[in-house]
């Protein structure tokens, strides 16, 4: 895959350097960009530069998941060989582009490749290379129970992201081929085996293109982008009429990234407001970094609404935010509560409760997508709203039981894991497969690993009836065996 992906790059190089886009080394910089980078360097980069040696004085350093580095294989004045380290910054842009032709840039790592020969004092330079490593990002959320009961579960997660910075490293990135003491060397300080290594002439880490892209005059990058997509307001929703009254008078589905997520915020907006509404429970998994969805229910708190919000702190690389948007609600005066012990809440569900004329009314809505304005742009999902009263009644059942931490409760309309889904399903698909030729099935989900499910698909592919399966990810059924699953067509959305 490595070589496939500098294949790519390569490829993709050429196309843009016929554009006027370069990726530039120093030496491939004229005389006087050269002089412009040389005054770039002392100005703005030597400074902030921290090379260490690493020796019987030094210690290895601490090297960060995906961060980028210049080692360098050096020889003291004994002749000795030394590792020598040279963080890039994260406080630097992380390129420089021509100010006389901004097409043509160079990375900050290859400014760095250029000046390290200099900056490791009285030891003689061997060898430079760029590297970063990848780290193992598993935590275990709930293997190592807790047994102190005042402590906050958002304190015992944070202390466990703390622990996900230093676990074991499992592979090295370098960027051009080196020789084996050097690679030895390296290896045997990170503890990784040769299979662990990999040679990658692409840039290491390629975040900068966003930035680039931003940077880089319109007249350049037009060209070679594709036309945005702007998500739409939906035809059936009146944008200047109130949400609630609309969903009260028929139900009504959002689909992104096509439909705005607007309808939703309006509606959470208004809840905060009117007088009539009494509570609002959501579930949360994963939030934008700038939250409207989080500032609205701070708003509704303050306006003596009942806020309920179950966060779900083991959303895999947003713990950070979730923990940070947690304590933004609790200081707002929402009620947090966390996902339940050995599993995960992926619910999303969002809970209107008003009082009019003594009676209570409800406004549920239930989605596949996060609460992120960010995401809905991009992904595919639904947003259902209703005023449906067995639904909202079931609502108000399943964040009851979130709260005492049952998952077995009873629901007349929504289906809820880990017991309610599968069960339903299998039965769903059984019956289409009793109707042969006659029966369909078409199933959109983001991954297929349910042993259950296979068969039973497998059985009704048997039987005569057509599948469509639409996954975004994972998919363990292989399609077109004859006789046992040649009825089955499953296409990929990545």
């Amino acid at each position: 895959m490595i070589t496939r992906k500098n294949q790519i790059y390569q490829d993709v190089l050429e196309k843009l350097n016929l554009r006027g886009i370069f990726d530039l080394t120093f030496d491939q910089l004229s005389a006087a960009e050269q002089k412009y980078i040389h005054q770039y360097f002392k100005r703005h980069i030597l400074s902030v530069l921290s090379p260490q040696i690493v020796d019987s004085h030094h210690p290895f350093l601490h090297l960060s998941n995906k961060a980028l580095y210049i080692a360098a294989m050096l020889e003291n004045k004994k002749g000795r060989p030394s590792l020598g380290f040279l963080p890039v910054p994260s406080s630097l842009p992380a390129f420089v582009c021509m100010p006389d032709n901004p097409g043509r840039f160079i990375r900050m790592e290859n400014i760095l490749l250029h000046w390290a020969p200099s900056l490791f004092g009285s030891y003689r330079s061997e060898e430079f290379c760029c590297l970063c490593v990848t780290r193992n990002a598993d935590i275990s959320y709930d293997e190592e129970k807790f047994e102190d009961q005042d402590e906050d579960f958002r304190n015992h997660m944070s202390k466990l992201l703390k622990k996900r910075a230093r676990l074991s490293i499992m592979r090295l990135e370098i960027s051009k081929h080196i020789s084996e003491n050097f690679r030895k060397l390296l290896e045997n300080r990170v503890h990784i085996k040769d299979n662990q290594t990999y040679f990658n002439e692409s840039p290491l880490v390629m975040k900068y293109v966003f930035a680039l892209e931003k940077q880089l005059p319109p007249a350049i990058t037009q060209p070679l982008l594709f036309s945005p997509y702007r998500p739409r307001w939906p035809e059936d929703l009146d944008e200047k009429r109130s949400m609630i009254k609309q969903i009260q008078g028929r139900d009504r589905l959002l689909f992104f990234p096509f439909d705005r997520i607007d309808p939703f915020l309006q509606l959470l907006s208004e809840a905060a407001e009117r007088p009539d509404v009494i509570s609002i429970k959501i579930t949360i998994y994963r939030l934008a970094a700038s939250s409207k969805i989080v500032r609205t229910l701070c708003r509704a708190a303050e306006n003596k609404k009942e806020v309920t919000v179950l966060m779900e702190l083991r959303a895999r690389f947003d713990e950070a935010n979730n923990i940070f948007w947690s304590k933004t609600l609790e200081e707002a005066g929402c009620q947090v509560i966390y996902g339940i012990e050995d599993y995960k809440c992926h619910s999303k569900i969002c809970l209107i409760t008003l009082r009019s004329k003594g009676q209570l009314h409800y406004i549920t809505q239930i989605g596949t997508g996060n609460y992120n304005e960010k995401t809905s742009t991009a992904y595919t999902d639904l947003s259902f709203m209703t005023a449906d009263e067995k639904i909202g009644l079931d609502g108000i059942a399943f964040f009851r039981n979130m709260l005492i931490g049952n998952l077995n409760g009873n629901y007349e309309r929504l289906l809820v894991s880990p017991s309610g889904i599968k069960t339903l399903l299998l039965d769903r698909i059984g019956k289409e497969a009793a109707k042969g030729p006659d029966g369909y099935i078409r199933i959109k989900a983001n991954s297929l690993t349910e042993r259950d499910v296979i068969d039973k698909l497998a059985e009704a592919s048997a039987s005569g009836t057509k599948i469509q399966l639409i996954l975004r990810g994972i998919c363990c059924l292989r399609p077109g065996i004859p006789h046992m699953t040649e009825n089955i067509q499953v296409t990929s959305i990545v």
